[in-house]
This record gives structure tokens, sequence and C-alpha cells, in this order.
């Protein structure tokens, strides 16, 4: 769920504010994460950790103040999705933390052991499905529709064929692609 949400987020500020802002804002995810740690866990950090948040945040600062097109839903997308990014990886850390310390702990009798065991290429499955399952709906009401009643250029050059056959494919094989780069992350 929080992959679903934050790409949906992030897609919606991509639409609304430029790319560079959107990355600009994501940016500040250590700081999330730091205050985060700081606030729900009681964790504390060197001093060196917090003032080496300082350049970062002004660097965002100044960035965001130079670019900001005025956009304001568009730039509360971008700081969700960056949250809900936090938020996942904050989640993910405790519970694949707390696998390996059940399974530190000693064999578990076979039944428990099969629901209690989490690896991340399963769970990169699951939510990969998951997240297509999801997804699909939104993506075929908001882009797919006009896909299909519009003719398609896939070349910048008018005189070469585009099938919309071809569309399929090439969405296949970003898929895949898009896959392969998260099992090797």
């Amino acid at each position: 769920m929080f992959q679903i949400g934050g790409h949906i987020l992030s897609s919606t500020a991509t639409q609304k504010i430029p790319v560079s802002l959107v990355h600009t804002i994501k940016g500040l995810s250590p700081l999330f994460t730091v205050l985060a740690y700081r606030v729900f866990f009681r964790i504390h950090y060197a001093k060196a950790t917090y003032l080496s948040l300082i350049p970062l945040t002004l660097g965002v600062i100044l960035a965001c103040s130079v670019e900001f097109s005025g956009n304001i839903f568009g730039v509360l997308c971008a700081f969700g999705g960056a949250l809900i990014f936090v938020t996942q990886n904050i989640f993910s850390k405790k519970l694949f933390n707390e696998a390996a310390r059940v399974e530190a702990e000693g064999p578990l009798p076979a039944l428990t052991q099969r629901h209690q065991k989490l690896d991340k290429l399963n769970l990169l499955c699951y939510c990969s499905g998951l997240a297509f399952l999801l997804t699909c709906p939104i993506w075929f009401w908001t882009e797919g529709l006009p896909i299909l009643s519009s003719p398609i250029l896939l070349t910048p050059f008018p005189e070469a064929p585009a099938h919309k056959a071809n569309l399929p494919l090439e969405f296949f094989f970003n898929g895949i692609f898009h896959f392969g780069q998260n099992i090797l992350a």
C-alpha cells in the first residue's frame, strides 16, 4: 500500500509541478527519516547527524524557492509522497529486523516457520503483483482510455509506421526491466 500511495502522489505532483522540484522535495527524505525516528521511536542521533541536515534543508528550501510555480497542491503531493516512502522504509526496516531476530532465535516448528519467514524477494513479488492490480484500473481510466481513443506516434518521424500493437509490448518490457532493477537493488 505504501508503494501505491507514494507513486500516485508522486505522479500527481509530477503533473502539477516540474519533475526537478518533485525530486528536490524527495531529497528531504533523510530529514523526515531522522525526525520520524526522533519523534516516534525516541532515537537520538549524534549532533553531527543533525548538523548535516541543515545544509540539505537549506539547499532544498533554496531550490524550491527558485523553482516554485505557485501550485501548492503539487508541492503537497510531493511532500506526501516523500513522507509515504519514508514511512515505508521505516516499516520495512522494522519488519525485516524482527524477521531476522525471530530467525536468529532458532528453528521454529514447520507450520509457524512458513508463516513467519519473510524475505525481500517474496515481498517484492507480492507487492509488485498487488500494486499492478490496484493501479491498473487507475491507469486505464486516466491514461489508457485516451491512448486507445487517439492515434499514437511512437516515433518523432511521422513517416515511420506507428502501430498501437507495439505499445503493450513496450509496457511489458518497461515493467520487466523495472522489476529487474528492483531485484538488483
